[in-house]
């Protein structure tokens, strides 16, 4: 048994897990949203300590420009949801946030059970629109690499229960090469 596996045992038997628990983000926050997508994101835990710095970046982090992705793709219609409550507006976060969200979302995943920290996180966000819209942001995230393996899909379905968002996950899941499709188009159209 893992180091990591004994202490998320001994912390379930002592019921120590809130105690120990990291999320200072507040309540339907950008930063909240941010973590709970990064948490998504180091589900498969393909990730490299070294990668960090890099999915952090303003300028070139992929964290970021994948949830300004999902917004961008629920404001132009991209996918057919009943998205009408998602804010209008999202602002950057400087890659010192960014780095910090990434590094307290790691460290929880690897000292806490993994669903456990999700749940968490998916309870800090309570609005609605805001629900919506870290949805797509982490369905975003999860598919970035053509691939949503099982602790992906899982996370997404931990999130999904929990804002009660089943019916948005199995409809975006079930239409995810169109929405890709959409998004593609939309995003030459730009280029030209």
């Amino acid at each position: 048994m893992s180091m990591s596996k004994i202490k998320k045992l001994y912390y379930q038997i002592m019921g120590q897990k809130d105690k120990l628990l990291i999320n200072p983000y507040q309540e339907d926050s950008l930063e909240s949203m941010m973590y709970t997508c990064s948490l998504v994101m180091l589900a498969d835990k393909k990730i490299r300590s070294g990668e960090l710095l890099t999915l952090a970046s303003k300028d070139q982090g992929f964290l970021m420009s994948a949830f300004i992705d999902a917004h961008q793709s629920a404001l132009q219609d991209d996918l057919d949801a009943d998205l009408k409550s998602i804010p209008e507006e999202v602002s950057f976060l400087d890659s010192n946030s960014l780095e910090e969200i990434l590094e307290t979302a790691n460290h929880n995943l690897l000292n806490l059970p993994r669903e456990y920290v999700v749940q968490k996180a998916a309870q800090k966000i309570l609005e609605k629109g805001k629900q919506k819209l870290c949805l797509l942001g982490a369905i975003r995230v999860a598919a970035c690499d053509l691939e949503i393996v099982s602790s992906e899909n899982l996370f997404l379905d931990i999130l999904a229960r929990e804002w009660s968002l089943e019916t948005l996950l199995t409809s975006v899941m079930g239409n995810l090469a169109a929405w890709e499709k959409t998004r593609t188009s939309r995003l030459m159209e730009r280029i030209k």
